[in-house]
């Protein structure tokens, strides 16, 4: 049985297994560290999908999804900050997974949860297709 910490989280970002033509999905996950288990935040829907984007959180979904082909550390934060990743992640206009991503960790920056240049980190992936 793995040990966490419940006072910490990590955020991380994973790429999905890109399907169908379509683009990679990528979501945002928050997970206690040493934790198997975390919440995803992400965009769904969207034209590919023929229904309007809507922001998501499925909580108790699994870290190493067999769907995801990679995952980037971004930050540990206090616990307390949790509640406001959600908030940010909200106000951040849906659109596609990448972009939105993107810029939920630009305003995590800006908010001074992660380190700035995090986001900038992501620009590598998004150029390479991932």
């Amino acid at each position: 049985m793995s040990q966490h910490n419940p006072s910490a989280y990590d955020i991380h970002v994973a790429f999905c297994r890109a399907r169908y033509g379509l683009a990679s999905h990528w979501v945002i996950l928050l997970s206690h560290p040493g934790s198997s288990l975390c919440t995803w935040y992400h965009v769904a829907g969207g034209p590919a999908q023929n229904r309007p984007y809507e922001f998501e959180v499925k909580e108790t979904q699994r870290l190493n999804h067999p769907d995801f082909t990679e995952k980037i550390w971004i930050s540990g934060i206090p616990a307390d900050y949790a509640s406001e990743l959600e908030e940010i992640a909200e106000t951040v206009p849906l659109q596609e997974s990448q972009n939105w991503t993107i810029r939920v960790v630009r305003a995590l920056e800006q908010g001074g949860m992660v380190s700035t240049g995090t986001s900038a980190r992501l620009l590598k992936p998004l150029v390479l297709g991932i």
